[in-house]
């Protein structure tokens, strides 16, 4: 993860066929961060087929490059709450509101820019045919821009999969 690779699939499907199986999932599971590889579809695929349940809609994001690198590369982590910021600069104290400062800012190797750029390298190399996958099986496939605020993307996937 530190170099931007990513999680093997064994160790996903693992996850996520624990994950679906559970009674917390009975009614529906929405998967964030997954699927990232034909393979993790084939087996997202035959997950659902085994608990008798089928995938509603595929969801992509897009958002340029770019302002993946920037948004990514400014986030921080606190080294002791772990806590993440967003516009804070490594070596800033935590504290927020008042809080007391218990640890100082970090940026997770995995966001410094190289391993982002790493990482989107992963994503056309790896992820990228995933949408061909599902697109040629007649998905629900919804691409939704998100480029704004949180309010105005969480709005598009809403009028996107019909929720407004």
């Amino acid at each position: 993860m530190d170099r931007g690779d990513l999680v093997p699939d064994a160790v996903i499907m693992g996850i996520m066929k624990e994950a679906l199986a559970s009674p917390m999932a009975a009614k529906g599971a929405i998967l964030d961060g997954v699927v990232r590889t034909t393979p993790q579809a084939d087996g997202l695929a035959d997950t659902l087929a085994t608990l008798g349940r089928t995938l509603d809609a595929v969801l992509l994001f897009e958002v340029d490059e770019e302002e993946l690198v920037r948004r990514l590369s400014g986030r921080t982590t606190c080294d002791v709450c772990q806590r993440p910021f967003f516009g804070r600069e490594p070596g800033e104290a935590c504290g927020v509101d008042g809080d007391v400062p218990q640890g100082t800012l970090v940026r997770r190797k995995d966001d410094e820019p190289e391993a982002i750029r790493k990482r989107m390298q992963v994503y056309r190399d790896q992820t990228a045919p995933v949408i061909d996958w599902y697109s040629a099986r007649g998905a629900n496939m919804v691409r939704v821009d998100a480029i704004g605020s949180l309010e105005d993307v969480e709005a598009r996937v809403h009028a996107a999969l019909g929720l407004t």
